[in-house]
């Protein structure tokens, strides 16, 4: 499981919230994997990949206007990691789906 941790704390309320919930997702799909008695996962992973990525693309919206309105440097290279992280969760996706 993956444990939240103090030190993973941006102290901005709002993005340390929505950080969690993607460790809370990221529990989620670890126990269904790790669950033996369940033996057809595959629609679940499927809701799964999913739910992270409509979360991901919120959470991501909020970061990068929060980025903006600080005037954080290194927002570009932040956004293409987000972007590619999008990217990678929905060629997932389109694998699951066909």
């Amino acid at each position: 499981m993956f444990e939240w941790k103090e030190e993973y704390e941006t102290k901005i309320e709002i993005i340390d919230e929505q950080h969690k919930e993607l460790f809370n997702i990221a529990n989620e799909s670890y126990a269904l994997l790790k669950n033996d008695l369940i033996l057809d996962k595959y629609d679940k992973v499927v809701e799964i990949i999913n739910r992270l990525l409509d979360y991901c693309e919120y959470h991501f919206s909020t970061e990068e206007q929060y980025q903006l309105s600080i005037g954080y440097k290194k927002f570009l290279s932040h956004k293409v990691q987000h972007e590619e992280f999008i990217k990678k969760l929905r060629d997932e996706k389109f694998k699951k789906n066909g």
